[in-house]
C-alpha cells in the first residue's frame, strides 16, 4: 500500500478521499489549514497511519490574470 498526500484534507473532497483511502488501508499524509480539525480527521480514520500538517498555500502563489483583449480594432 501506498502513502497519499491529501491537501483540503478539512473539508469536503479532500474528507472525502482520505475516508475512501483509509477504508483501503493506505497511509495518509493530511493538509489543511486548521490543526483542530485535522487532529479530529486524524482521530476518526482509524486503520490507517495518518499524519496530520497544518498548512496553507492561500497567498503564495501569483494569481494569473486574465488576457486583456487586443487594443487593435477589429472594424477596417
Amino acid at each position: 500500500m501506498g502513502t497519499y498526500l491529501i491537501t483540503g484534507a478539512t473539508g469536503g473532497i479532500g474528507t472525502a478521499v482520505a475516508e475512501l483511502l483509509r477504508e483501503r488501508g493506505h497511509d495518509l499524509l493530511l493538509t489543511g489549514r486548521s490543526a483542530e480539525r485535522l487532529d479530529k480527521l486524524a482521530a476518526t480514520l482509524r486503520g490507517a497511519r495518518t499524519r496530520p500538517r497544518r498548512s496553507s498555500t492561500r497567498g503564495r502563489s501569483p494569481r494569473r490574470r486574465a488576457p486583456r483583449p487586443s487594443a487593435r480594432s477589429s472594424s477596417t
